[in-house]
Order: structure tokens, then C-alpha cells, then sequence
């Protein structure tokens, strides 16, 4: 892969800009990641004003869901932006716009989430802990949207929500 840093003077943030190629999320544990990101970017955040982007293309993860990540994220005053992430693959992708925005001592969390598939059943055989659950999956199409499609307005959704993202993206060692 390969990452450019840069300072944008105009209004002082670091630029991070990135591709990586065939990584490697297996590596990754799931408690790891879920507080990398529902706490440890907000650390970030508080030290520098800045941008990152970064590309996973072809990334490799024990449920095989996905297979590329686009981020787009914001670090400003303490806060973080999600402005875009795509997490995709051919057949399933999640879109998540938001922030993370730490008050007194909560952390809180507020996204627009989309997330969609053209195989529900197939899915379903991939990542069911449950394999009863497989039987009464629908063949076919699924959409799930956050409440509101209104971007203006953020809505909370549960600390469960990154977790569950996490153990979509990979497994426990």
C-alpha cells in the first residue's frame, strides 16, 4: 500500500491519503476494532485536526463478506466525522455517514446507516451463527436503512451497532 501525509496550510489539519492491497482483517480481533472505532478515534481527534482517507481494496476477512473499504473521515476539534464509508463487495455493502462525538464522559454515536444485499440467504449461510436462521431467510434483496434518510439530522443508533460491524468484517482469534 502506500500513504501520503501532508498539511493543508489553508486551514492547518494533516491530510492522510491511502490504498493498501490485499490486507488482511483476520488479524484484527473484533473487541480491537469496535474500540478502535467507537473510542480511540475520538483520542485522535482531540490531538490533531485533520482528514483521512484511506482505500482497502481486495481486503481478506474470515466471513468473506466484503472485499473493499473506502474511508472518509474527519477529525475536528475533538470530534470525528464519518463524511463516508463504504464497505462493498459485489454482492453486499454498508454505508455509513456520521460522527462520534465525546460529551462530558459519554462517548456518543450518531450514524446514517445503510446497508443492502442482493443474496439475504446467501449471506445468511456466510455469517448465521444460527444456522436455523439460513431455512427462514428470504432468497433475494435486502435494504436496511437507518430511521431517518434526513442527513441533517443524526440519530443514534446502539453501541451494539459497531461491534456488530466488527464480527461482520472479521471473527474472534
Amino acid at each position: 500500500g502506500l500513504i501520503n501525509i501532508n498539511n493543508n496550510n489553508d486551514k492547518n489539519i494533516i491530510v492522510l491519503d491511502g490504498y493498501f492491497e490485499n490486507f488482511k482483517f483476520k488479524k484484527i480481533s473484533n473487541i480491537d476494532l469496535a474500540t478502535f472505532l467507537s473510542q480511540n478515534l475520538n483520542l485522535l481527534a482531540n490531538l490533531f485536526d485533520g482528514r483521512v482517507k484511506l482505500s482497502f481494496n481486495n481486503f481478506k476477512s474470515d466471513k468473506e463478506v466484503f472485499e473493499n473499504i473506502k474511508l472518509n473521515v474527519l477529525f475536528q476539534n475533538g470530534d470525528v466525522f464519518f463524511e463516508d464509508i463504504d464497505i462493498y463487495s459485489d454482492n453486499n455493502s454498508i454505508n455509513i455517514k456520521g460522527r462520534n462525538v465525546k460529551y462530558q464522559k459519554d462517548n456518543l454515536l450518531f450514524y446514517d446507516f445503510i446497508f443492502s444485499t442482493k443474496n439475504l440467504k446467501r449471506l445468511c449461510s456466510q455469517i448465521c451463527d444460527d444456522k436455523s436462521l439460513i431455512d427462514r431467510a428470504i432468497d433475494g434483496e435486502f435494504k436496511l436503512h437507518s430511521p431517518s434518510p434526513d442527513y441533517s439530522r443524526f440519530h443514534p443508533l446502539l453501541l451494539t451497532w459497531v461491534p456488530m460491524l466488527a464480527s461482520v468484517l472479521v471473527s474472534a482469534p
